[in-house]
């Protein structure tokens, strides 16, 4: 059936009210809308006054015949003529509803949602624990209570450390085993890189897929690598990213070997030892023979240095700059062998190969050498 004005279903509708505060010496005020003198309620001290003997309306304006006494909102007004017709819900009036759609959002400071609500993904059936974002912008998953020092907290348990670490923008927490699941694709790495303003990945902590890796870099660089291709499952760089260092096993033996140069101990105090069959560099006339072995042991200063770590406290460090200033013993060890064996008449030492050994003898060695001396002296 046809409606004179708006249809209720559409629209809701208010009487609106003015409020002014007197101060003993003002008569006109003005109305939020048109009006007539008999068109509306106005009260003074909550009294009603008389339309046209205490106050007349003239379009917006309300003109009192006597000023209104002081007060703050101490003058009202009701409008009857025409109450307010809106499609918008009156923001004072409670709104009940089965079901509804919110094209812009919801806003507010209090209230709460009963029933089933989810919205981008978050059901609010979930436990009051499952997400929280705190006052300090902190996101706690798992707990109400994410740590102080964190940007992310995500708690499965409570491990009893109640003071993470200052630095740590993320904390993993369990109360038995926490830890980290990345998976990446079959033929990539997946890990951990670490940046800065200048380079994005300076450091990292890296998985290769397909060739069985891990790898760990520093200044952009892989100085150490653990593998396991079946020659080499640990492999390191040296400071510059130069000179490798592999270890490896094989059936029941284990390597290790200077890929690019030699293997020296080190120990705290600075001596660097090397057993080898080519460093006879400080020997005048070098090995005394063909597979001939060296002892090398260069003194220089400790390598063992003291640093302040985040915390103020000392810890020891290993200084890898090769040391300028040294002393050195070199020792041709196979002919320190090869003298004993001319004095005491023993066989020390066996060659031979794959084979097994070649036959010589200590009398041999020595008949061989003593021929050589004559010799020696018959060319004299």
């Amino acid at each position: 059936m046809p409606y004179v004005g708006n249809q209720p279903a559409a629209n809701f509708a208010s009487v609106t009210k003015d409020t002014f505060s007197g101060n003993a010496s003002t008569t006109a005020f003005t109305l939020s809308k048109v009006a007539t003198t008999n068109g509306v309620a106005v009260f003074v001290e909550n009294v009603r006054q008389i339309p046209t003997t205490a106050y007349s309306v003239s379009g917006t304006t309300l003109t009192f015949t006597a000023a209104p006494p002081s007060g703050t909102n101490n003058i009202y007004v009701m409008h009857h003529n025409t109450p307010v017709s809106t499609a918008t819900h009156p923001a004072g009036q409670a709104l009940t509803a089965t079901s509804g759609t919110f094209s812009a959002g919801v806003s507010g400071t209090t209230g709460t949602f009963t029933g089933a609500f989810t919205s981008l993904g978050i059901d609010d059936n979930a436990d009051a624990v499952a997400m929280t974002i705190d006052s300090s912008e902190r996101i706690g998953i798992g707990t109400t209570s994410p740590a102080s020092t964190s940007k992310v907290h995500i708690k499965s348990g409570a491990s009893g450390q109640g003071t993470p670490h200052s630095a740590s923008t993320v904390i993993i927490e369990g109360s038995a085993e926490a830890g980290i699941n990345i998976l990446s694709g079959n033929t990539n790495f997946a890990g951990i890189v670490w940046g800065d303003d200048g380079d994005n990945d300076l450091a990292f902590l890296q998985y290769k897929h397909n060739d069985n890796y891990m790898r760990f870099g520093t200044n952009a660089q892989t100085k150490l690598q653990l593998a396991e291709n079946g020659t080499a499952t640990f492999t390191m760089k040296d400071t510059d990213g130069g000179t490798n260092t592999a270890i490896w096993g094989s059936g029941t033996n284990s390597y290790i070997q200077g890929v690019s140069g030699e293997i020296y101990a080190r120990d705290s105090a600075g001596n660097n030892t090397l057993l080898s069959p080519h460093r006879f560099e400080y020997i005048p006339n070098g090995a005394s023979e063909e597979g001939a072995w060296a002892y090398l042991s260069k003194k220089s200063d400790s390598n063992i240095k003291t640093e302040k770590d985040e915390d103020g406290k000392d810890v020891p460090v290993v200084d890898t700059t090769e040391a300028k200033d040294f002393t050195y013993v070199n020792v041709d060890m196979m002919k320190v062998v090869r003298e004993v064996e001319k004095l005491t008449g023993t066989k020390l030492v066996y060659t031979g190969n794959q084979d097994g050994d070649d036959g010589s003898t200590v009398k041999d060695d020595i008949i061989a050498g003593l021929i050589k001396r004559i010799e020696a002296l018959e060319s004299k």
